[in-house]
């Protein structure tokens, strides 16, 4: 570690090649390869902070005296409703900082200064999901605080429960083989659902339309509006990974949607449900069951999603019920709406695809 200050932080808005390389540079030293869900490359971070149509993101880097980037955090501008309210938001990501640079309060200091930077631009809600190694640096000083009432969890549903297990425990290896006796459960399980199909990843106004319908059911959502859905995932570096599932009712309607990203993690084909969304617990039901068909037919190993056990949308999934593995931290900082945010016990709309985890 180093133990003399030889940093500087410097706001960034928007960014050109050679920052977004350096930015690369720092985060894919933290990144195995058989583990990413997303792209690390500085297309990535060029669309995702110079490409959004809301807004250009801005990064707060730390950068020593030989001008290399030693720790960053960025800010996303995103469109939150809250209480059938438009707010202006940002998430915070991408807060990494060099192993030869922790303990000097560096990630608290980025945070500070962003935080700062954003709420000039009449940002009231910031929200964060940092793993346990950064959240000292949201937590400290009180700026942040976490979503204690709405426990936030990644979710398994296993196609292949052994092939899973063996991953961390070798001594279920053998055991494989009966893998090929619960697929067929499943496939019968889903057979009572009706199948809906894979459609091009593109968004018309019947999102729109659906947006507004959800904006009077749930008291907070990250807005699903067409044009910041095409954003997200038409023009994304890795849209070649996603893929779309709708249910529409007999005049057209759009009813719910999920959209899943295919990724590989730990020898594993995973399925990730990056968005599923919707008004009627029917509908979400189809698209949630269409993606156990397709991940059989697949040969994916598990199906994953970050989701909450307040969802009324996971009881409509039975018996095929995604399975709490882990919990993860939501932490909004404690402006006015941010409190009221926390304190807000009602069912919210909060998926992987609201974060730059995937």
């Amino acid at each position: 570690m180093k133990s003399h200050i030889d940093w500087h932080i410097e706001i960034i808005c928007g960014l050109n090649r050679h920052q977004a390389s350096g930015i690369s540079n720092l985060i894919q030293s933290f990144s195995s390869p058989d583990r990413q869900r997303r792209s690390h490359a500085p297309d990535y971070y060029l669309w995702k902070l110079s490409n959004n149509p809301i807004k250009n993101g801005i990064v707060a880097l730390a950068i020593n005296k030989k001008n290399n980037i030693i720790a960053s955090t960025t800010a996303t501008y995103k469109t939150v409703w809250f209480n059938k309210k438009s707010h202006r938001a940002c998430e915070f990501g991408d807060s990494y900082t060099d192993p030869n640079y922790q303990k000097q309060g560096i990630m608290t200091k980025l945070v500070k200064k962003a935080t700062k930077e954003v709420l000039k631009d009449d940002v009231n809600i910031i929200y964060t999901t940092p793993n346990n190694k950064s959240i000292n640096g949201y937590e400290k000083r009180g700026f942040f605080m976490k979503k204690s009432n709405f426990p936030l969890y990644f979710m398994a549903f296993p196609i292949s429960p052994f092939h899973v297990i063996s991953k961390s425990y070798s001594i279920f290896k053998p055991f494989c083989v009966l893998d090929n006796l619960y697929k067929p459960v499943i496939r019968m399980l889903a057979s009572f659902k009706r199948k809906v199909e894979i459609k091009p990843l593109s968004f018309d106004n019947s999102y729109d339309q659906l947006n507004q319908k959800m904006i009077k059911v749930y008291p907070f959502l990250i807005s699903k509006d067409a044009n910041y859905l095409q954003y997200r995932y038409v023009l994304n570096p890795d849209s070649e990974y996603y893929g779309l599932l709708e249910s529409r009712n007999k005049i057209g309607e759009l009813e719910a949607s999920l959209i899943y990203k295919k990724c590989f993690q730990n020898s594993m084909k995973v399925l990730f449900i990056t968005d599923i969304f919707g008004i009627n617990s029917s509908s979400l039901s189809k698209v949630w069951i269409s993606a156990l068909r397709f991940a059989l037919e697949q040969g994916y190993h598990l199906v994953a999603l970050w989701g909450s056990k307040k969802w009324k949308m996971v009881n409509s999934f039975s018996p095929l019920i995604p399975i709490p593995i882990s919990k993860k931290n939501l932490l909004f900082y404690k402006s006015k709406q941010g409190l009221e945010i926390l304190k807000e016990n009602s069912e919210i709309l909060f998926s992987i695809g609201d974060t730059d985890n995937v």
